[in-house]
């Protein structure tokens, strides 16, 4: 079972009018973003990296992905406590994780675009987030 894809406001206009100016690019887009879902609901985390742990390398410290869930395990309403809970005893992982995928897409079938994607895998809600698109061809 593929997670479900949910974005920021933003995010989506930004898919959106890419999708409307490239729509070849945009179907690659699409195939790319339904892969990172299927590759989180496999707990497959090879197609991504954990956004936090790459800031905790440049500051060589605080910060991890269980800071992270911990922070939204208090914003979290009581019965998405539980579920938590049961994500973390069963997967043994954060039950949400900032993540950074980023793929080398085609547009016109000739020049590559490296397309970085941020979202947050949201395995309470079994879904991702996506947040923040960068080099989208058109985005400012």
């Amino acid at each position: 079972m593929s997670y479900s894809i949910r974005f920021f406001q933003r995010a989506r206009d930004e898919l959106d009018r890419c999708c409307e100016d490239y729509p070849a690019f945009g179907r690659e887009l699409w195939t790319w973003i339904r892969r990172i879902a299927a590759a989180e609901a496999a707990e497959d985390r090879s197609a991504s990296i954990d956004i936090v742990d790459v800031v905790q390398e440049g500051l060589e410290d605080g910060g991890s992905s269980w800071r992270y869930s911990w922070r939204k395990w208090w914003e979290a309403s009581p019965l998405d406590k539980i579920r938590a809970a049961y994500v973390v005893f069963r997967k043994r992982c954060p039950p949400w994780r900032l993540r950074l995928a980023v793929d080398w897409l085609l547009l016109l079938e000739r020049m590559p675009f490296e397309v970085h994607v941020v979202y947050v895998a949201d395995h309470v809600a079994k879904g991702i987030i996506i947040t923040k698109f960068d080099g989208l061809p058109g985005q400012p």
